[in-house]
């Protein structure tokens, strides 16, 4: 009897630090898993949005030292370069090309990174397409187009330091059609042929995607991860479009934040609550999730608490998030006032106020929010 206690003794002691073993094992695999999971350099990205048409590596210094960015979207938007310019579609893009490249010396240079991102396909005006055009979406020569362009990113960029941070390729894919507005069919398929087509060059760079329509979060609602690695998921944020497009070309204006818009009440809980298809997305699997664009007009009637609750959302998920944006159109502009102006000069222009500006210090609470 006393034998058999001693035995069911040992045994209970052997169970107890086996379990502890297999306790300490499953937890340092875990651990094991999070140490070698490879996390995008600067990561969680906090940045501003700027573009070839707008800015210079110049812009890169101040926006380090006053709102201390670890990162900014490089865009090159070759389409409207080239006919702002009056360029060849192929001069535009080599000259975009080294606008780039200048831009990621400023980053380097400056400690933070670039994310290049090419939303306008096609590159040629003379085409009268865009990114949303039936006419682009339904043609096999412009989409072969868009995978060729890919590989010349990649090819152009593969020998880049930390610096470059990733490849961005059409972030608002979708498809116009009177009124209408879905996923094109096509964008899958693109889309992996796009990322197959940036690996044959690059491979240790991430590649945001963004599905559709338009980038906007609910695109998420169904949408499966890629089997690709070194991906981050992004997204655009500008709901409701109402509120934070008004008085842009002429759209209505009035609409106040928090309060209601358009038969619905919205403050931070609603942001929370349209955001959640995203925020089950990156939960279920551990997705890398970027919001690559977010603002609202300066004139917009709390656009700074809208703004302010945002960043606190994504801060909390530990979103990266980008700005939109500095310099530019005036609208988005953070050197103006927040009083409405017309796009004629004669009148915006009146509103440059520079770094004292509403947005400036609105700007500096959600960079500063970060290291709460």
């Amino acid at each position: 009897m006393i034998l058999k206690k001693y035995k069911l003794k040992k045994i209970r002691i052997v169970c107890f630090f086996g379990s502890i073993f297999i306790i300490f094992f499953t937890c340092s695999s875990s651990l094991l898993k999070a140490v070698e999971k490879d996390v995008p350099t600067n990561w969680p990205w906090r940045g501003v949005v700027l573009s070839s048409t707008n800015n210079i590596p110049e812009d890169i210094s101040p926006l380090v030292h006053q709102l201390d960015v670890n990162s900014v979207r490089v865009t090159l938007k070759v389409r409207d370069f080239a006919k702002r310019q009056n360029l060849d579609p192929r001069t535009a893009w080599e000259k975009n090309l080294q606008w780039a490249d200048s831009m990621l010396d400023a980053c380097k240079k400056n400690g933070i990174v670039g994310i290049i991102s090419l939303h306008q396909i096609p590159i040629d005006p003379t085409l009268n397409l865009t990114q949303d055009s039936p006419g682009f979406w339904n043609d096999p020569q412009q989409l072969s187009e868009a995978i060729r362009l890919a590989g010349l990113l990649a090819n152009h960029f593969k020998d880049r330091g930390w610096e470059l941070g990733a490849y961005e390729l059409l972030s608002e894919p979708v498809l116009r059609d009177g009124k209408s507005m879905k996923i094109p069919p096509q964008w899958p398929q693109l889309m992996q042929m796009i990322i197959k087509e940036i690996r044959k060059y690059d491979s240790q760079r991430w590649i945001v995607v963004t599905p559709g329509p338009g980038g906007l979060p609910k695109g998420y609602k169904e949408f499966k991860p890629l089997a690709f690695e070194k991906i981050v998921y992004g997204a655009h944020m500008y709901v409701p479009h109402v509120f934070t497009h008004q008085g842009i070309g002429g759209r209505k204006r009035g609409f106040t934040y928090p309060g209601m818009i358009i038969y619905t009440y919205w403050d931070k809980q609603a942001l929370i609550n349209y955001l959640k298809e995203l925020r089950s997305f990156q939960e279920e699997y551990g997705a890398f999730v970027w919001i690559g664009e977010f603002g609202a007009v300066r004139w917009a009637d709390g656009g700074e608490q809208y703004l302010l609750d945002l960043t606190s959302i994504f801060n909390q998920y530990g979103w990266g998030w980008c700005y939109f944006a500095y310099k530019g159109y005036h609208g988005w502009n953070p050197d103006y006032d927040t009083n409405f102006s017309t796009d004629d000069p004669k009148d915006w222009k009146w509103h440059y106020v520079g770094k004292k500006s509403t947005r400036w210090t609105t700007l500096k609470k959600m960079f500063n929010e970060k290291t709460k």
